[in-house]
């Protein structure tokens, strides 16, 4: 508990009230919680906060997710000290772990993800006794949780209200600095309305299609524009490696072409991005767009000049 104690010392006090509440929220006939904080909110540590305010034993702490990123087990540990922490593909050793345990609490972490019946976290769980748990995310399915309208039995919902210097989505939106994203692929033309956003070097942060639309892509941005610009294919690199770069100023406009990579809980240094731009497609999720790269650059000691390429109508 020492390891726990110490990191939640070094806590703000939102993270210690919202941990503080999460685990209010467990009263006689409450089993598990959804805890609601918007995007780059400081979620991690009001995890971190209920898990010390609950005095269970890390032993028996766990905190899971669905998602397959090996990004998110390695920004867990490095915030939360304890051991068990597993992602989709080491479910299985959490079931296992888990079922000889008893005063066991379990957080599962952007909660939305392979949580649909036959998915990776009802699947976990159907194999476990009752324990207590907190469901933790931005954009929770609430058809789950409140299946028309009334909320399941034994649940309790608590919302993270955001302190004064976060910036959220809003803000973005109320300033027009949310545009449509486009096709890159098709058309290279799509690539020149981002001409009139690029005056200091910054970084601009392209997220790409997969196989051969990522090429394609790097190929449409070197076709367009000033060819002293730097073009950084990063398809598969993990977070940490792509913030080590976004951590200094860069000298000439550097452009960042990604995959899959900084989605839902990764957190990004957002001092020097001036472009983010998601992929374009026809039939965009809310919570993939929110959980995105419009959600990464929200949060504290945001840049409130960035430019996000998104889908404004569903944000």
């Amino acid at each position: 508990m020492n390891n726990l104690q110490s990191s939640y010392n070094e806590l703000f006090d939102n993270q210690k009230l919202f941990g503080k509440k999460i685990m209010h929220a467990f009263k006689p006939g409450i089993h598990s919680v959804l805890a609601v904080a918007p995007t780059q909110c400081g979620k991690t540590g009001s995890i971190l906060a209920a898990m010390f305010l609950s005095n269970v034993p890390t032993s028996h702490i766990f905190l899971i997710t669905g998602l397959s990123s090996v990004d998110w087990v390695e920004q867990s540990a490095s915030r939360i000290p304890i051991s068990n922490i597993f992602h989709r593909n080491t479910l299985h050793k959490f079931v296992r772990t888990v079922s000889r345990l008893d005063n066991v609490l379990i957080f599962v972490d952007e909660c939305h993800i392979a949580s649909k019946p036959g998915q990776s976290i009802p699947n976990s769980f159907a194999h476990l006794p009752s324990h207590r748990i907190v469901f933790v995310s931005a954009t929770p399915d609430m058809n789950f949780f409140k299946p028309k309208n009334v909320l399941l039995t034994g649940f309790a919902i608590v919302r993270m209200p955001p302190p004064k210097d976060y910036i959220p989505i809003e803000h973005f939106l109320a300033r027009k600095q949310v545009l449509q994203c486009k096709n890159l692929c098709a058309s290279s033309q799509h690539i020149l309305e981002i001409i009139p956003f690029l005056n200091a070097p910054k970084y601009h942060i392209i997220r790409t299609g997969r196989h051969a639309f990522h090429d394609l892509t790097i190929q449409n941005f070197k076709q367009v524009l000033d060819p002293n610009f730097v073009f950084i294919s990063m398809p598969n690199n993990p977070s940490l490696v792509i913030n080590d770069i976004l951590s200094s100023p860069p000298a000439v406009h550097t452009f960042i072409f990604i995959k899959d990579t900084l989605r839902c809980a990764i957190t990004i240094h957002k001092q020097f991005i001036g472009i983010v731009y998601d992929r374009f497609t026809l039939f965009p999720n809310q919570s993939s767009i929110i959980q995105g790269l419009a959600g990464r650059v929200t949060g504290y000691h945001s840049n409130s000049d960035i430019i996000i390429f998104s889908f404004p109508d569903i944000i």
